[in-house]
């Protein structure tokens, strides 16, 4: 495009060229690039060399070397901008002006050989060199600091949580990992192998001492309290005792759900074999709890139920019921479920119509009679099995014999004829043998003492055949080490043991016994040996299982890969 003829080119002496108005030609201006003040010539027109001027005729005559000088100066002060601009280069990438003798632009840092461009480093402010110098000279040993911290915090973590729920979660190892690697990156402000490493051996030691942590202070615990709740701290006399109240507040619970449902008492026992709550409740109480609900039941039985009429009048409609349903058993070829569903059914609505016939105190004076009657028949139940076995164990008889059950069916029938007074006797009786009168029968404790000894021999030869429930039938299994050949053949040693010991020993063992004092010396016992192999076992299956190898390899990757600097190249990848 031609310039405006009011227009003309000029170049500064740094080499940049610009327009500028004519009549500024030879008038000093600004050069807009370097900022400098210079005369303004056109540069459209070459310049002509200026030659020097000649010498007057009035001065003195030059010397050949004082003219050769002279014009050499003024040579150089007749130098145009055209020939110092045809010294200097464009820079292709911000259009300033180059030396020809220079590579590097000083305007942009571009390199016109390479074709790079420098940039120039900013040095650390204030605020930098400050935290520089906080973290101190080591900062490599810093970022090992707040990695071990890291890794601590992520133990602390998982043992707590452990701690809280009784179960040890995999994914916070994967998480202590992750704080280790973290610390590790955040002292060190590098992420290199040599940081990677060292965090993976502190995760690894985190880890193992949360590992340690939770085995000591909440697994072997958790194993002590199930090993003293498989081996209750009760004497054999107390968890027997403790059975048969047990059964005691489930027949009343039976007896209860009897009323409540109208059914009768086989369909109820159908009920209550199938339905284990109320007895899984119940074995879970301690021995003082079972107390206090025995005294609450003998309370209740006193008098307090006579007193609500609800309850008066379910137990008169039902006992009659189950009277009338009883005589109709005796007569009866056979009976199927249809038969005896439809006989109890109306054995009931027959009830119902007399107790509702009664007036309140008939009903009363009628339920008391029928439940005078049942505990009558539950002492005599008592005092039967009582002389039964007393009688068994003098003549050393095993467990289940026959001639027991035939001592049981003498005694209830001798029982049976005596009068309420005489019955009450024999009850007091039993009870002072079981509260001590027992030890003075040499006979018993002699008897009590080899069969106790042929259990144990037993019991070291067997394994237990299993936790007996609490609402077992009174006719319980004959279990496989009670059979006669197996009591026979361990009784003729415990017999010899037993009569070579003095009475005094013999009362004071049986004592033992029933106190669960008594340590049996042939027992097996575990060696310190095989405790610490056990111990060593469950430590490593405890520490290197499955899950445990998969979430240690986790947490140990994440660590590595934070502090060296792989996770965060992965990302930008």
């Amino acid at each position: 495009m031609p310039e405006s003829r009011a227009e003309t080119q000029t170049v500064c002496p740094c080499g940049a060229r610009f327009k500028v108005r004519r009549e500024t030609v030879g008038k000093k201006v600004r050069c807009p690039k370097c900022k400098a003040v210079f005369v303004v010539a056109d540069a459209t027109k070459p310049a002509r060399p200026k030659t020097a001027p000649l010498p007057d005729s009035d001065t003195a005559p030059l010397s050949g070397f004082e003219a050769l000088a002279r014009l050499e100066s003024s040579a150089k002060s007749l130098e145009t901008a055209e020939t110092r601009a045809a010294r200097v280069r464009q820079c292709p990438q911000c259009g300033g002006s180059v030396p020809l003798s220079a590579v590097i632009c000083v305007d942009c840092g571009y390199n016109i050989e390479t074709g790079r461009t420098l940039r120039t480093a900013v040095g650390p402010t204030k605020a930098q060199k400050v935290g520089k110098l906080a973290l101190g000279a080591g900062s490599f040993a810093f970022g090992c600091l707040l990695s071990f911290v890291g890794a601590m915090v992520g133990a602390i973590l998982w043992g707590a949580v452990a701690a809280a729920t009784k179960f040890e979660i995999g994914y916070l190892a994967w998480a202590l990992g992750g704080l280790a690697g973290f610390g590790m990156s955040l002292g060190y402000r590098k992420q290199n192998a040599r940081a990677g490493m060292v965090a993976l051996f502190i995760t690894l030691f985190g880890i193992f001492a949360a590992k340690i942590a939770i085995i000591v202070f909440i697994s072997i615990p958790l194993l002590r309290e199930a090993a003293a709740a498989a081996v209750p701290n009760e004497s054999p006399a107390q968890q027997s005792t403790k059975k048969a109240k047990i059964r005691r507040l489930l027949a009343h619970r039976q007896h209860l759900d009897q009323l409540d449902r109208g059914v009768s008492i086989k369909d109820n026992v159908r009920s209550l074999v199938a339905n284990r709550t109320e007895q899984a409740r119940l074995k879970a109480l301690t021995r003082d709890q079972v107390d206090a609900e025995i005294r609450n039941l003998a309370a209740w039985e006193a008098g307090a139920k006579w007193s609500d009429e609800v309850y008066v009048r379910k137990y008169l409609t039902h006992e009659s019921a189950q009277k009338s349903l009883s005589e109709w058993e005796k007569y009866a070829v056979n009976p199927g479920a249809e038969a005896y569903n439809r006989k109890w059914r109306e054995s009931v609505e027959e009830a119902k119509a007399k107790v509702e016939a009664m007036s309140a105190d008939e009903r009363l004076s009628a339920a008391k009679d029928i439940a005078r009657l049942q505990d009558r028949e539950r002492i005599v139940d008592a005092i039967t099995d009582h002389l039964a076995s007393v009688r068994a164990t003098r003549e050393g008889l095993p467990p289940y014999d026959e001639k027991s059950f035939e001592y049981s069916q003498d005694e209830r029938e001798r029982l049976s004829r005596l009068g309420d007074e005489e019955l009450a006797t024999a009850e007091k009786e039993r009870k002072a043998w079981e509260e001590g009168g027992k030890w003075s029968d040499e006979p018993y404790v002699r008897g009590f003492l080899i069969q106790a000894r042929i259990d144990d021999a037993i019991a070291r030869e067997t394994r237990p055949s299993g936790d007996e429930s609490a609402g077992d039938s009174e006719t319980e299994p004959v279990p496989p080490g009670d059979s006669a050949e197996t009591q026979q053949k361990h009784r003729i040693k415990a017999t010899a043991v037993v009569d070579r010991m003095t009475p005094s020993d013999r009362v004071q063992e049986a004592k033992d016994r029933e106190a669960g004092t008594y340590v049996d010396p042939d027992a097996p016992t575990i060696s310190a040996s095989e405790a610490a192999s056990g111990l060593l076992s469950f430590m490593w299956w405890e520490m290197f299982g499955v899950f445990d190898i998969i979430f240690m390899l986790l947490a140990l990757a994440t660590a590595y890969r934070v502090a060296s600097g792989e996770l965060s190249k992965a990302e930008e990848f």
